[in-house]
This record gives structure tokens, C-alpha cells and sequence, in this order.
């Protein structure tokens, strides 16, 4: 009994501290002026500027891309400025939705044309020199990367475009070709 009655007056002690501190922090949060706001046109000004930048497209987590923002958009004076830090992360926010939408975009366009794009594919040489399928599937995300200016397919396209008859006729001559030329280096 004399432990319960211990450890009750410090638990009630720790609660009225903790509505103390939540009060402060409502409080701080609620009277920040509003001038601490970052201005919506800067916000969609940064945005504009960093969907386009080729080291935010192609970074592949939020955090890779808020580095790159930063380095682009770095404080003034060289301050941690929590306004600067805030009018940033909004922009990034909105770049990294116009990104993915233009990614969506790009790569609907390029489904709705996969027989040009394995054309293209083909004609570039890309599948030339590669004979095993992760490794085609490496040059041919990284030709789809290059061709959409730095946006990752999502692994769907690049089997549909492997899938497509045209590559895999490539393909099926390439083994062939292949193969005759391990019997003829290997005389049996």
C-alpha cells in the first residue's frame, strides 16, 4: 500500500508536468505571428524550380531529395533558419508530387507506345552486349531513366517492354548467336 501511495503522487506529478509542457507548446505553436509562414508564391516559385532540377528528379527518397534542395535553396547568411527550413520543405513537398505526376505522365505515354520504344530500344544497340536477363533489365532501366530525364520506371514498364515481340526476336537470335559461337570455340 505504502509503494502504490509513492508511486501514485509521482505519477500525478509527472502528468501535471506533462500538461504544462503541452500547454506551452499550444501556445508557442498558436501566437507564432504569421510572418513566420514561408510566402505561397516563394513556395511555388522553389517548387517550380526544383521539379526540373535533374538531381532532385532522380533522387529515389524524400531525404535525397531535401539534400539536394538544399544545397540548391541553402539558407541565408548560412543560418539554420526554421522559416527558410519550413519554406523548403513545402516546396519540396510540392516538386515531389509534380515530379511523380510527371513521371506517371511520361511513363503512360511510353506504355501507350511500347513497340516505338523497343524500336528505339533496339536501334540504340542497348540490348547488344547483354546476354542474361538481370542484366538486361539493369540497361534497359537505366535507357528508360535516360529517355524520361532521370525518372525511374517502375518495374511494370521494363517488362513490358522486354515483352514486347520485337525485343524478344532480338533476343531469341541473340542466343542462337550465341550459342554458335560457344561451339565454335569449344570443339567437341
Amino acid at each position: 500500500m505504502h509503494e502504490w501511495e509513492m508511486s501514485a503522487a509521482w505519477a500525478d506529478d509527472l502528468d501535471a508536468q506533462r500538461e504544462v509542457l503541452m500547454d506551452d507548446l499550444q501556445q508557442a505553436h498558436f501566437e507564432r505571428p504569421e510572418a513566420d509562414e514561408p510566402d505561397p508564391l516563394d513556395v511555388k516559385r522553389i517548387a517550380g524550380l526544383l521539379q526540373k532540377m535533374p538531381s532532385v528528379i532522380s533522387a529515389g527518397t524524400f531525404s535525397q531529395r531535401r539534400d539536394a534542395a538544399t544545397e540548391a535553396f541553402p539558407a541565408p547568411n548560412g543560418d539554420d533558419d526554421w522559416r527558410h527550413r519550413h519554406l523548403l520543405q513545402q516546396a519540396l513537398a510540392l516538386a515531389q508530387q509534380a515530379i511523380a505526376q510527371d513521371a506517371a505522365d511520361l511513363y503512360r505515354t511510353i506504355e501507350n507506345a511500347l513497340d516505338e520504344t523497343a524500336a528505339r530500344l533496339l536501334d540504340q544497340g542497348v540490348l547488344d552486349d547483354v546476354h542474361d536477363a538481370p542484366a538486361r533489365r539493369i540497361v534497359t532501366t537505366d535507357f528508360l531513366t535516360e529517355l524520361t530525364g532521370g525518372h525511374r520506371p517502375k518495374p511494370r514498364t521494363v517488362t513490358l517492354l522486354l515483352g514486347r515481340p520485337a525485343v524478344k526476336g532480338f533476343l531469341a537470335t541473340q542466343k542462337a548467336a550465341a550459342k554458335v559461337q560457344a561451339q565454335q570455340a569449344l570443339p567437341l
